[in-house]
């Protein structure tokens, strides 16, 4: 990873919030209270967060999660993009990481998540008798 990916790791992957067992409870304390205020919030503090472009993104919002960091590592040390100190470079990055991290969380979501969610809902759909018994497995 190139110097910056390095210098970045560390806030980013949260070792800095894991490294006292107090700063840990705050910072997941400080989260949680955050989401308790947007969810019971008034309308105007929820509508960035329920809008047709948020609500078009959801199904690749774990598949987002799952690829981002890796996409950032691979380009602090491949592509060569500049530090981002100002907007011009964050904006970048943000563009970079975004499309690539979109684009995987796409294709996972169609090859990977649309078909698992399928066949569970098939699965639990079946009538009781045609349920194997708890532990047990019909190949």
């Amino acid at each position: 990873m190139g110097t910056f990916g390095a210098r970045i790791s560390g806030p980013i992957t949260g070792s800095i919030a894991r490294s006292d067992a107090l700063l840990s409870l705050g910072s997941s304390a400080s989260r949680a209270v955050l989401m308790g205020v947007i969810l019971l919030g008034p309308l105007w503090l929820r509508a960035p967060f329920a809008n047709v472009v948020t609500a078009r993104l959801a199904p690749f919002a774990y598949g987002i999660y799952l690829i981002h960091f890796v996409v950032i590592a691979y380009a602090a040390r491949y592509l060569g993009l500049p530090e981002p100190p100002g907007a011009a470079g964050l904006l970048l990055w943000c563009l970079v990481v975004g499309s690539i991290s979109l684009a995987y969380a796409a294709v996972a979501h169609r090859l990977v998540e649309r078909p698992a969610i399928e066949w569970v809902r098939r699965r639990a759909s079946r009538p009781p008798a045609e349920r194997p018994p708890a532990g047990l497995s019909r190949a």
